[in-house]
């Protein structure tokens, strides 16, 4: 059923240990529950990541073509729940740190609310127990999906499309570290990529007002002291 944002509440639990083939052919034959995978590995690194935009409101017509617009290495999947994950693909493991950092400016250059979830959530793991949150799998029951993916023209995608996409848009750790959408700034220019994002995208985004003039306060602090 869903809340009252459109979220789809379901019944869920994590099983430890990493899925096998049979598990993945299962989710993608719509086989029983569908599958979360976690994407921290005990070494604090990973192959993907994501933004998880999940309310219903989300126009993925218009955020596809944002996402081309920037020149952003995302690829936008419809949801469970009809929002949007925008994952991002390497082809290397890469710092869990590293990728939380890009997705968290990416989501502010879009214009989403602080309160957006970036998945990974955690870059470390406190102890053995720790082992991370999940996040849902796109194509459960692919043949008739509605967790697809877009193309940049905002068509939806097949399995293998999706795949083949995926693999193009893969950065190497290298290009994620370097990686830059040329957003100028003339107010932050010595300042942090957050607040850059911020300027590019043109203002606060709803419900980052807070946090955002904060940052700004703390940057202000450090820069001009005077």
């Amino acid at each position: 059923d869903p809340s009252d944002t459109g979220k789809m509440k379901a019944r869920s639990w994590t099983v430890s240990g990493a899925p096998s083939s049979e598990t993945f052919q299962k989710h993608l034959a719509g086989d029983g529950a569908g599958l979360g995978v976690v994407m921290l590995c005990e070494d604090e690194t990973l192959r993907f990541g994501a933004i998880d935009y999940d309310d219903r409101s989300l126009h993925h017509v218009n955020a596809a073509k944002e996402i081309a617009t920037r020149n952003l290495p995302l690829v936008l999947c419809r949801s469970k729940s009809g929002g949007g994950h925008f994952y991002c693909f390497t082809k290397e493991p890469v710092s869990a740190a590293l990728m939380k950092q890009r997705l968290t400016e990416w989501c502010a250059l879009l214009g989403f609310a602080v309160t957006t979830e970036i998945f990974p959530k955690q870059t470390t793991r406190y102890n053995e127990a720790d082992i991370g949150s999940w996040i849902n799998l796109p194509y459960y029951q692919a043949a008739e999906t509605t967790r697809y993916a877009f193309d940049a023209e905002a068509n939806q995608l097949s399995l293998q499309e999706f795949l083949d996409v995926a693999d193009a848009r893969a950065l190497t750790g290298a290009e994620l570290a370097a990686y830059e959408v040329g957003a100028s700034s003339s107010l932050f220019a010595d300042g942090p990529p957050c607040l850059q994002m911020l300027e590019a995208r043109g203002g606060f985004a709803e419900g980052s007002k807070k946090n955002g003039m904060f940052d700004i306060g703390v940057y202000l602090l450090k820069a001009r002291p005077e």
